[in-house]
């Protein structure tokens, strides 16, 4: 099955200590998003914004690859 718990991009978070995240987030440049998925965050300053997509281990996603 396609989900978080067998996925390579499934890692433990940098920002909320004991959680699990996608790291496929990393993967993507706003040159080329991929069509299915999408997220936007900005910061109008040089505050160091980090985003993070926190899951479950059986989260489903279309960008799945085992590990």
């Amino acid at each position: 099955m396609s989900n978080c718990n067998t996925c390579k991009y499934w890692k433990p978070s940098y920002l909320r200590k004991g959680k699990m995240c996608c790291d496929f987030l990393d993967t993507i440049t706003a040159e080329k998003p991929p069509s299915n998925v999408e997220l936007e965050a900005w910061a109008h300053d040089d505050s160091g914004l980090m985003v993070e997509l926190i899951t479950g281990p059986e989260f489903g996603c279309v960008k799945h690859e085992s590990k």
